[in-house]
Parts: C-alpha cells; sequence; structure tokens
C-alpha cells in the first residue's frame, strides 16, 4: 500500500478510532493474580474489593458480573446474606450507567427467591430480568456515520 495512501487516511483513521473508544483509551485490567488460591466465594469478595471505589466503566460492568457471582455462588452456602447482597446490587443498579444492571440485580433477587424456595417470586424475577435485557436488546443503535455520495 502507497505510503501518501495510508498518510491521507491517518487522520480519518484516528478520528474514527477516538470516537469508537469514547475519546480516550482504556487501559483497565483485573491483576491476573487476584483471587488465586482462594476459595470460590473469597476469590470473588477479593475482586469485589479491588473493583471498589473504581470509576472506570468497565470497572462498573464487572462489579455487577462479580458480585452477581457472588451471589449465586453463597446462595447454598450462606443464604442469610443475600438479602444484604442483593440490596448492594440493586442500589449499584439505581446509580449505574451500566445499561443492563437493572437486569442483573433482577437476577440476583431470582437467586435470592430460589435458595429459600420461593420458586414461584424466583420465576417471577427471572422473567422480569428477561424482559429487561430484552428491551435493552432492542435500543436503537447510534446512528452511523452518513455515506459520501458517489457521485463526487
Amino acid at each position: 500500500m502507497n505510503l501518501t495512501i495510508l498518510a491521507r487516511f491517518a487522520p480519518i483513521l484516528l478520528l474514527l478510532s477516538i470516537a469508537c473508544e469514547g475519546g480516550k483509551k482504556s487501559t483497565f485490567q483485573l491483576p491476573p493474580d487476584l483471587g488465586k488460591g482462594l476459595r470460590p466465594a473469597d476469590s470473588l469478595r477479593a475482586v469485589l474489593n479491588y473493583l471498589e471505589g473504581r470509576q472506570e466503566y468497565q470497572a462498573e460492568t464487572l462489579r455487577f458480573d462479580y458480585m452477581y457471582e457472588y451471589i449465586r455462588t453463597l446462595a447454598p452456602q450462606k443464604p442469610d446474606t443475600l438479602p444484604t447482597l442483593v440490596q448492594a446490587l440493586r442500589s449499584w443498579a439505581q446509580k449505574s450507567r451500566y445499561p443492563l444492571g437493572e437486569g442483573v440485580a433482577t437476577l440476583g433477587e431470582a437467586v435470592r427467591w430460589r435458595s429459600q424456595g420461593q420458586y414461584d417470586s424466583a420465576l417471577s424475577r427471572a422473567q422480569v430480568a428477561l424482559r429487561i435485557f430484552q428491551e435493552k436488546e432492542r435500543l436503537p443503535a447510534p446512528p452511523r456515520p452518513r455515506e459520501r455520495s458517489k457521485s463526487r
């Protein structure tokens, strides 16, 4: 490929990459050894402790995922802790920018009800979560840039 062609397209590619990244490059990563060698619940708790207070969007989405897994892990072992954990998840969902947070919190409620043997309530909350996820899936995609006219 000719270098002048690359030079001509470089500013466009740079603008596209900035637009796709939201204006800044994300470098957020979990430490690779975080929680290793611990029991599953303790490992999840270690990740949640690490994510606590982090402001990056990726940290926010991971916080939901790991809290939900923590709830699922503790459900058979310590069901009495679930109301507090589910409430924390619900609180995060109300404050979060993460569009699926409400659905994840509702799934956490379903796990709580299932662990208490209230299967009708669990099924009801799971169905609500499914509707939330389906609604978020149907949200319109961001508008695409207009294509240039071929008559130029």
